[in-house]
């Protein structure tokens, strides 16, 4: 509907978006990992015929790795399944974040032109009024030259921001999954969203919840598996089997049973694939430990720009737009009555209309930052 909050387009993208669906699909695919490790190799059927001894046998043969081998490929494969699962959560909040920028900015660009608007329709009102007092002498043509290039000036930013409107609503489109040219609803005001966590929370958050950090830990987990994995390779496998042989020469059969191991010798070729299991986990260890640094980092800066909008906007709002609205008036008065010139009046104008469009950009980078801090803390931080 017209007027859709950020709420709406968050839940259309978590229904919709194929960046979603994606990661749900890896993970679905990650789930059925685990029961085909965990399952016996496919028994071996063997015929063989020799004509001269008139001998026929048929054998049925099945391998059984060493004991712990089936259970810690499993095991590695529930840790990368699970990772997958935290992937969804990383992609989810990702979407989200997408969402939240896109939108901030579609609504701040409707916004500033609704305000570009307002600020020409005063201005074109008073190109009249100089216009009147010009033809009756009381205005210079100067004044009333000014008042034409600031409308012209003016008629430029809303043709400017009537353009960028189509290609911000394509980047919300993209964001929450419809085509680019899908018309959108009648945006409505931007308002703040508050946090509801400290930065203390927030930041223990992104190291104990954070799901990109939490889903490297499972592949740490998947990979220390892989260690004990490649040294049950030391050990040997074990094929049982049974076998029926009939031979024509004496016109009877009988049942043999069958049992071998392998013979694992190659023990360089073992010694590699402890090695490589090994070199994998310290890899795993060290982006964990990277990823940790890092992403404590990057919340810390997102924490700080959120709150430098945050005082920006609340600077703009209770401050400064309301002196400089008395300003314009006071320079209006003042104009009326010869006291100050039509260059003051104007720059009274663009200050207005300056301060209040640095107050929607600040509204809207609270709501850009407070996702990205969502995506870092791996948890929605208020409505």
């Amino acid at each position: 509907p017209d007027g859709a909050t950020l709420e709406d387009y968050l839940a259309y993208a978590e229904a919709n978006s194929p960046a979603l669906r994606a990661a749900v699909s890896r993970w679905e695919a990650a789930t059925w990992v685990g029961p085909r490790r965990r399952s016996l190799p496919d028994p071996m059927l063997s015929l063989s015929v020799a004509e001269m001894e008139q001998r026929t046998s048929v054998g049925l043969s099945q391998m059984l790795p060493f004991f712990g081998k089936r259970a810690l490929a499993g095991g590695m494969a529930d840790e990368e399944a699970a990772a997958a699962e935290r992937q969804v959560e990383v992609a989810r909040l990702s979407v989200f974040a997408r969402v939240a920028a896109a939108y901030s900015d579609y609504v701040f660009a409707s916004q500033a032109l609704a305000s570009i608007e307002e600020n020409l329709a005063l201005v074109r009102q008073l190109e009249q009024v100089m216009l009147a007092r010009y033809r009756t002498g009381d205005a210079p043509y100067a004044d009333l030259v000014r008042a034409q290039l600031e409308r012209g000036r003016l008629e430029d930013e809303v043709r400017s921001w009537q353009d960028r409107i189509p290609a911000e609503g394509a980047l919300l489109n993209a964001a929450i999954g419809r085509p680019a040219d899908t018309p959108l609803p009648r945006p409505g005001a931007l308002r703040p969203y508050p946090l509801l966590l400290d930065e203390g929370e927030i930041l223990a958050a992104v190291r104990e919840a954070n799901p990109e950090l939490a889903s490297i830990r499972h592949e740490v987990a998947a990979a220390g598996l892989g260690i004990d994995l490649a040294r049950r390779a030391y050990y040997p496998d074990l094929w049982i089997g049974m076998e029926y042989m009939r031979s024509g020469e004496m016109n009877r059969g009988g049942l043999g049973a069958m049992v071998s191991v392998t013979l694992p010798l190659r023990r360089g070729r073992l010694a590699a694939g402890v090695e490589e299991a090994t070199a994998r986990h310290g890899a795993a260890r060290a982006l964990e430990e990277e990823a940790a640094n890092v992403l404590e980092a990057e919340a810390r800066g997102a924490l700080f720009r959120f709150n430098d909008a945050q005082r920006k906007a609340a600077l703009y709002k209770d401050e400064l737009i309301p002196q400089a609205r008395q300003s314009l008036e006071a320079t209006e008065v003042a104009y009326g009555a010869g006291e100050a010139s039509y260059q003051d009046l104007i720059e009274s104008y663009r200050s207005v209309l300056s301060f209040e469009l640095s107050l929607a950009r600040a509204v809207a980078d609270q709501i850009r930052h407070r996702a990205e801090l969502e995506l870092y803390a791996g948890r929605r931080l208020g409505p």
